[in-house]
């Protein structure tokens, strides 16, 4: 996705098309759940982060595929595969918060 592109995206759109964009939106505390309509760059504005290093970390992440077997499982049923079963392990459970709100959408 080309940086103009990235910018112009909803980031609650960024976070259900690849979970791992979550943990880059939440470092910047950009709110991808109930602020999930606003594009990168207003959200980013309106939070006073840098679009620059965001969109960075954000392309370094999308850059590379996912791994694991939950690349193409979607909504309620990813959820309860991951809650439910081995791969709740010391690196999912990072990700387990940025599940949540997912989960409810």
């Amino acid at each position: 996705m080309e940086t103009t592109q990235l910018r112009k995206k909803p980031i609650g759109e960024l976070v259900r098309e690849d979970y791992r964009t979550a943990e880059v939106l939440s470092r910047w505390k950009l709110d991808y759940c109930c602020g999930g309509k606003r594009n990168l760059e207003d959200a980013c504005n309106r939070e006073g982060a840098n679009v620059e290093e965001v969109t960075r970390a954000l392309e370094l992440v999308l850059h590379n595929p996912p791994a694991g077997p939950w690349i193409t499982i979607h909504g309620p049923h990813l959820f309860s595969l991951i809650t439910s079963n081995r791969y709740i392990t010391n690196t999912s459970e990072n990700h387990f918060p940025f599940l949540l709100p997912l989960h409810k959408k």
